[in-house]
């Protein structure tokens, strides 16, 4: 009896001993290291996200960043100032732990879609959530063959197409947008047949009409040619101008213009050839009479440049601009770019 007692004791201690050995290394474990949540970040400007060096007190841990002007961190709270890379760094216990941070810009798009001609320009600009309008920092065309843009907003139209316009702002937020370049001949044409008035001929019209002035731009279906038409007119005196525009545009225009009056009995009839690419509104153009039975040759052509360019500067130029949002420039007026 006091042998098996002995035995089951020395069983016991036995298995008492090699539990230990078992278990304890377990019971006791191995304190974990020091883990930073993330080793690469994505946060975009304005915004911020949380990095947390694990295992690790909290307020025993440094933390810093290799670029203040990209991304700046406070208690481990990483905030994106601008457009690019930094390395967020938590110091603890005089080892390192890193996190690769890329900052990236917000990005919106234009309210509207806009359309330059080819040949002219269109200017952008930024509108803030007040209505103030402000310079962005940079522009930039997806494609500068179609329409490029300057630094300040300024596109221009160089060939048929649709480019992405990215304006960055101060802050380094992007705002993007579609531009559409279209060929001028084709939307006047068009903008004229479906949405002008048809005179007596049945070819259609746009008209403006200014005191005793009237200024019209009509399509020829015919001749395939835009009629470019301004009068001034009262009870006894007439004076009109007319210049053809041919589809696709040409080196040279011709104008006539006529003065009637009724009161002096006096008709003359005047032409002069244009060219688009030079043509000034500022500059007088050289008239030739036709034929006159006015005393002073001269105050007849002063007569014939007064109304060609009153119908240029106040009526056709007006009238591409309300009704396209074009410039003459679209048409070969080199001279006579749409800005704003």
């Amino acid at each position: 009896m006091i042998l098996s007692k002995r035995i089951t004791s020395l069983f016991v201690a036995f298995v008492m001993i090699i539990g230990i050995a078992v278990f304890a290394p377990v019971s006791a474990g191995a304190k974990a290291k020091p883990k930073l949540n993330k080793t690469k970040a994505t946060v975009k400007i304005g915004k911020t996200i949380k990095l947390k060096l694990k295992n690790a007190p909290s307020y025993k841990v440094t933390w810093t960043t290799s670029k203040k002007s990209v991304a700046t961190v406070l208690s481990g709270a990483v905030t994106g100032v601008a457009k690019g890379k930094a390395t967020i760094t938590a110091k603890y216990k005089g080892k390192k732990y890193k996190c690769k941070v890329t900052v990236k810009p917000n990005v919106k798009k234009f309210s509207q879609t806009f359309t330059v001609y080819k040949n002219d320009t269109f200017k952008l600009v930024l509108v803030n959530s007040y209505g103030t309008t402000y310079n962005a920092k940079k522009w930039v065309s997806s494609k500068s063959s179609v329409a490029s843009i300057d630094k300040n907003g300024l596109i221009k139209g160089k060939k048929v197409g649709k480019v992405t316009i990215t304006a960055t702002d101060s802050s380094g937020n992007e705002i993007k947008g579609t531009v559409f370049v279209k060929d001028g001949y084709t939307a006047l044409r068009d903008y004229i047949v479906k949405y002008g008035a048809t005179d007596s001929d049945g070819y259609k019209y746009l008209q403006k009409d200014e005191d005793s002035y009237a200024y019209a731009v009509k399509y020829n279906s015919d001749t395939k040619e835009f009629i470019f038409a301004g009068r001034y007119s009262t009870s006894t005196r007439v004076v009109s101008a007319a210049m053809a525009v041919p589809f696709g545009g040409t080196a040279s225009v011709n104008v006539v213009s006529e003065i009637n009056d009724t009161d002096a009995n006096v008709y003359a009839k005047t032409e002069a050839v244009v060219k688009p690419s030079e043509f000034d509104v500022m500059k007088d153009v050289d008239f030739k009479i036709v034929t006159s039975n006015a005393q002073s040759d001269e105050q007849m052509k002063s007569m014939s440049n007064a109304i060609l360019m009153r119908s240029f500067y106040y009526g056709w130029k007006d009238i591409l601009y309300s009704n396209l949002k074009m410039g003459f420039a679209a048409l070969g007026f080199s001279k006579y770019k749409l800005v704003d």
